[in-house]
């Protein structure tokens, strides 16, 4: 044996691979064992499927990178929808950028995550403690990516290729759902004003009218100008049967005593429809549904008053109504949706767990482990032989092994 051979024998490396040679079999069968272990685990863990739609925000075209830069990602993010509407307010570009800046934050929200965990019952599934915890696993499973043409490449796992389908299309509907109730746009933040602007006038109007009705109620007039005509008709009809009753009674007063029967009933008549004829003139009666004459042209003005009020306040509110129902319709064409351009498409194979791949990155995890097991173990011996510093470290060992291992150290006594 030359020098150089003798010299390799003894150096680190050398010695580290002839233990390795001479445990050779040991190694083989640890990384067996580790094989048929992985094997075993990936037949009994719990195996997921993914499915993945594309979805798109309608009249968005291509879209910048570098406006677009901290957008585009695998990953789903906690960012929760509170601090969205304040990150709403600082946002610049074109309206196509902000729509796919908004539905990007909204998809990858707190809140839609959350949405999602509670209609899986995933807390339980996950077997985790808290939201976070939950949201930290789902994060992993779930993901959003924005291309640079502007499609969102939706994917989730779920135990089954129908729940994962079902998974993307409820994140795209949940995100649908959050979006129509933000304000991201002019016409919906006028829709918004709009609606307070039609509650004021509802209320206005309803104010005009408790105080029409209670004007009618006061005076009795449902309805002035026909019930005036009505009155009217009254007065000359009460008119003419007095002028008969006073030409009948100067035919009497020619011809019988002013004490005859006949004469004494039509002056009674006459008196009384001169009565009639005051009482409705002046302040009316009781009895009658028509207000008195006099009052009449208070009433009026009154009314008119009250009616012109009552016309303009209806005439706003049916003025704001209608625009409400134009910023609607402006609002469903602003407003970024998602629409799913190819619907969710699960996978023929797993996503998890690969067998081939765990079994075969486990039994090399193994191996590498053994390999690095024989280097300590030779560094151990080294350190062991060494004729400086080998009987300290022996002393180290033995007091740890008598600490340790009291029976040991009393047979070593």
């Amino acid at each position: 044996m030359n020098g150089t051979e003798r010299e390799l024998r003894d150096s680190f490396l050398g010695q580290t691979i002839l233990r390795a040679v001479r445990n050779l079999r040991r190694i083989v069968v640890f990384c067996l064992v580790v094989a048929v272990a992985s094997a075993v685990y990936v037949m009994l863990v719990g195996k997921r499927w993914e499915a993945t739609a594309v979805a798109m925000v309608p009249g968005t075209g291509t879209t910048s990178l570098p406006v677009l830069s901290g957008l585009v990602g695998a990953g789903a993010t906690n960012t929760g929808l509170g601090g969205l509407a304040s990150q709403l307010i600082g946002m610049t570009g074109t309206s196509a950028e902000t729509d796919l800046m908004v539905v990007q934050q909204v998809l990858t929200s707190r809140t839609i995550m959350e949405r999602l965990i509670l209609e899986y019952d995933l807390v339980r599934r996950y077997r985790t403690v808290s939201i976070e915890k939950t949201l930290t696993k789902l994060n992993h499973r779930v993901s959003v990516t924005l291309t640079p043409e502007g499609f969102f490449v939706v994917s989730a796992q779920g135990s089954s290729r129908e729940e994962a389908a079902s998974m993307v299309m409820d994140l795209i509907d949940y995100a649908n759902d959050e979006l129509s109730s933000l304000v991201t746009s002019r016409a919906r933040r006028g829709r918004i004003e709009a609606e307070k602007a039609l509650a004021e006038a509802a209320d206005s109007l309803e104010s005009a009218q408790a105080r029409m009705e209670a004007f009618r109620e006061e005076s009795g007039l449902n309805f002035p100008e026909e019930q005036g005509a009505a009155a009217v008709t009254v007065f000359e009809s009460i008119e003419t049967e007095l002028v008969m009753a006073e030409a009948e009674l100067a035919g009497y007063a020619g011809g019988v005593s002013s004490r005859n029967e006949a004469y004494l009933q039509v002056a009674r008549r006459i008196s009384y429809l001169k009565e009639a004829l005051q009482s409705r003139l002046t302040t009316g009666d009781s009895l009658s549904v028509f207000p008195g004459m006099a009052l009449f042209p208070a009433y009026i003005r009154e009314y008119d008053r009250l009616y012109m009020e009552l016309e303009t306040r209806r005439a706003i509110y049916l003025l704001v109504r209608q625009e409400l129902e134009t910023l609607r319709l402006d609002e469903v064409k602003e407003s970024p949706t998602l629409e799913v351009v190819v619907a969710p498409a699960p996978e023929h194979l797993r996503a998890y767990p690969r067998r081939a791949r765990t079994v075969i990155l486990y039994t090399g995890l193994a191996f590498m482990l053994a390999l690095l097991w024989m280097a300590v173990l030779t560094y151990v011996d080294r350190l062991m032989t060494d004729g400086s510093r080998g009987p300290f470290w022996r002393e180290v060992l033995g007091g740890i092994r008598g600490q340790l291992l009291p029976g040991s150290r009393r047979r070593q006594l």
